[in-house]
């Protein structure tokens, strides 16, 4: 996954000033991307019902509530050599929005997009997989400066590349064809994946907010600043990070990033602000369920970097790939980072344990390289083992509670000339805990000032 992430990114950011379009038949109103063709290919603007592969809508919803659709400008195809003889193509579908109110000043989103069939083979793998990155692209009337140096008192000056400065969360619609899920992941803050099943495949619905990623110009620096004795590296860039990718489940290892053995259960829904990630596994010893995330100790003034956590996934996919864990039966469930030295952080968390499900979030802890563990707490009880059949989710969908949804301007008379400075998030560390129960659902919540979500109430 980590070499995944750094040759997609490299090649989105190169791919930022190109736009000569690709000349295939019709490439805006294919049905769908052909699997058994191996190549990358673009995702495009849906243009019809029946379309796959495309990009619906973005909706912006904005810090008071307020939820705009962004305005569809254009796509761009962005065709690079060949590899192997397999095609590759990039695409770029443009929005505009309006930035903080559906009044605000005018901004451009780009989409930048890229989906491997099952067929084709990259960097040795023969492996399926969609990628779609939210990132900032200038309008005719800016001229956005990067590259500087980070201070206190210019904290976002060292930017690799446009950042979309803005606390409004983005949610992206698109739909998908022959993808059979078997893990999605993504680095964003206040992540969420709906997904529902469709006529012609898969609905999804992303949503999150950016973060600033500190990191290094020198890209070797990134792996070794988690590694013991390289503490003191600090990071001289910020790397503006909003994206998602779905991977495919092929018929083995062999045809998948990833085990693919338990995708009839279910998937993995992982978000995390850390620049590296391993994946969920199971530790029989210490019956806990253990993730490895590494990143800078400091971040890019020098201060000690703070990261947050994100998973969901189906109790029946828990017991399909860990057989015997004490994990999916629990009614209660403690969540921990770990650090090097095996001693404990101070940490924000909550659980979330519903009849088919199990999600935690964490906020809060620091690096190099924590492990972050999920285990049954001492005094859990027990449910049954679940039967609940791996369905759709689609209950944190907001076009569904929507009663009218504004456009963005076309116009931009609105647009600022300059920028204005993005908003590093800040993160609390508390140890109050909360108990709030909906029928059979249970949620532990902890932070500063716990309260239970919106349907539920303290026990």
């Amino acid at each position: 996954m980590r070499k995944k992430i750094a040759i997609f990114i490299l090649l989105l950011i190169g791919s930022a000033s190109l736009s000569s379009p690709a000349h295939a038949e019709d490439p805006l109103l294919r049905r769908a991307i052909d699997p058994t063709v191996p190549q990358k290919a673009p995702l495009v603007k849906c243009q019809n019902d029946v379309q796959s592969d495309c990009i619906e809508r973005v909706l912006i919803r904005h810090a008071n509530g307020e939820v705009q659709e962004a305005r569809y400008v254009t796509t761009r195809l962005v065709p690079f050599p060949e590899e192997a003889g397999q095609q590759v193509t990039f695409g770029d579908v443009i929005f505009d929005f309006n930035v903080g109110l559906p009044s605000g000043p005018l901004r451009r989103l780009r989409l930048s997009t890229h989906v491997i069939t099952p067929s084709a083979t990259f960097n040795g793998k023969n492996a399926g997989a969609y990628w779609i990155m939210l990132q900032r692209e200038a309008l005719p009337s800016e001229n956005i400066v990067t590259g500087g140096t980070c201070t206190k008192e210019f904290p976002t000056a060292c930017l690799a590349y446009p950042s979309l400065d803005t606390q409004d969360a983005f949610h992206v619609y698109l739909r998908t064809s022959w993808l059979k899920p078997l893990a999605s992941y993504g680095i964003g803050l206040n992540y969420n994946l709906d997904y529902r099943r469709t006529k012609t495949g898969m609905q999804w619905h992303f949503s999150g907010k950016e973060f600033l990623q500190p990191g290094f110009r020198d890209p070797a620096k990134l792996r070794l600043s988690a590694q013991s004795g390289y503490e003191s590296l600090q990071p001289d860039v910020l790397n503006p990070s909003l994206y998602f990718a779905l991977d495919h489940a092929g018929k083995d290892i062999q045809s998948s990033y990833w085990d693919p053995s338990c995708a009839d259960f279910g998937f993995t829904r992982t978000m995390s602000v850390a620049p590296l990630a391993g994946q969920l596994s199971w530790n029989y010893d210490t019956q806990s369920l253990s993730l490895n995330v590494y990143g800078p100790h400091l971040n890019e003034l020098g201060e000690r970097n703070t990261g947050a956590f994100y998973t969901k996934f189906q109790k029946a996919w828990l017991d399909c790939r860990f057989p015997g864990n004490t994990l999916s039966t629990a009614t209660k469930i403690t969540v921990q980072v770990i650090n090097e030295n095996g001693t404990a952080q101070v940490i924000t968390s909550s659980v979330g344990i519903e009849e088919g499900t199990i999600e935690f979030w964490i906020y809060g802890f620091h690096f190099s390289a924590p492990t972050i563990k999920a285990s049954r707490a001492a005094d859990a009880g027990t449910t049954p083992v679940s039967q609940i059949v791996y369905s759709d989710d689609w209950q944190k969908d907001i076009s569904m509670q929507l009663k009218s949804v504004a456009s963005a301007k076309s116009s931009e008379a609105s647009s600022p000339t300059s920028q204005t400075t993005p908003s590093k998030p800040k993160v609390s560390v508390s140890k109050s805990k909360l108990t709030c129960v909906k029928g059979s659902k249970i949620r532990k919540i902890s932070g500063a000032s716990p309260r239970c979500p919106s349907g539920f109430r303290k026990r």
